[in-house]
């Protein structure tokens, strides 16, 4: 058989079912992921294998319930429970040899929510219901077991508090391969774009860190909006003021009365700078004196200022060391002397 032949086959088959076999696998993945979830939570042994068969049959279980007369998953493979208790005591015992497969356990939990979702919504069409019970059922079957492993360690369960996208990625899932199957679609197609769905969102969610979120914080994320959306409306009405006294219109004036006396005190600090006095220092014996010449009084007396030839030689010729004074200094007399 060539590989159109097969192809055909397989888009033109009626009807879709998770294999018997793939479905008891990710059973024991749901058991093993609660069995995980027990000893991180340090229950003992008992509680160990309670968390675990609730994780994998929970969901089934309440499915089964509301349909009522349809049989009961959890009754139907003996076998199959005593495969998941083995394995949620080699859990408690070797659970330290989980912790390098994080990334491997949580691939298998996100694909089996999505073939829980399938098996959700066949069971529904198989019972005859229409398309709102059928997405229903899916996700329960998807989210139910993890659900009642919260409510029975005491906790809120978490696919109702705010979190990255658990149920929601169930939800979007179920509504694809129901919306594809109501469709025509074959439903291998509807299965395999159902799984890619919910594989695509959960991860997607966890890189991007989407959330879901709670009241209080929908509450205190419009606050926060309402006080930014105030500080802009504010900002923008400090800047059209600025704009206004800039362009002359309207706004806040200023008193040209105010504006007049500013220009002037410049103005006079401007001429005080230029017309500065100028200062003249003169050694003495160990004592320096400062003298202000206004500039009128330096151009009456040019022999007097200090760089002028006249004042260099008044001052040379009253200097001690100069000849003129030798000269005309007396000489001591003896008759002091000798006193």
């Amino acid at each position: 058989m060539d590989f159109t032949q097969f192809w055909q086959n397989l888009i033109s088959a009626p009807e879709f079912a998770v294999p018997t076999g793939v479905e008891h696998f990710f059973v024991m993945v749901g058991v093993l992921m609660g069995a995980v979830y027990a000893c991180e939570h340090k229950l003992d042994i008992i509680g160990t294998i309670a968390m675990g068969l609730l994780a994998g049959y929970g969901g089934g279980i309440i499915r089964d319930i509301l349909l009522q007369n349809h049989g009961i998953y959890f009754m139907e493979h003996a076998g199959l429970i005593l495969i998941c208790v083995l394995v949620c005591v080699f859990v408690f015992y070797f659970h330290r040899l989980l912790k390098n497969t994080n990334a491997l356990t949580f691939f298998l939990d996100v694909l089996s929510v999505a073939l829980f979702a399938i098996a959700g919504v066949q069971k529904a069409d198989e019972c005859g219901l229409g398309v709102v019970y059928a997405v229903m059922l899916g996700v329960i079957t998807a989210v139910g077991g993890g659900a009642l492993r919260d409510v029975a360690s005491g906790e809120t369960p978490s696919v109702f508090r705010g979190g990255n996208f658990y149920a929601v990625a169930a939800l979007c899932g179920t509504l694809v391969f129901v919306i594809l199957g109501k469709l025509g679609c074959p439903q291998m197609i509807a299965g395999i774009l159902c799984v890619v769905v919910v594989v695509s969102i959960r991860y997607l969610s966890v890189y991007y860190n989407w959330r879901t979120k709670t009241a209080d914080e929908v509450e205190k994320r419009k606050k926060v909006r309402a006080e930014g959306e105030d500080k802009d409306q504010a900002h923008e009405q400090q800047s059209e003021r600025g704009e206004q006294n800039e362009k002359g219109e309207p706004g806040r004036r200023q008193n040209p009365l105010l504006t007049l006396l500013s220009v002037f005190t410049h103005a006079r600090l401007h001429s005080s700078d230029r017309y500065r006095g100028i200062f003249r220092v003169r050694e003495g014996e160990g004592a320096q004196e400062e003298e202000m010449l206004s500039p009128a009084s330096r151009e009456a007396s040019p022999e007097l200022s200090p760089a002028s030839p006249a004042s260099r030689e008044a001052s040379s010729a009253l200097s001690p060391a100069s000849p003129a004074s030798r000269e005309t200094s007396p000489e001591p007399s003896n008759e002091t002397n000798a006193k």
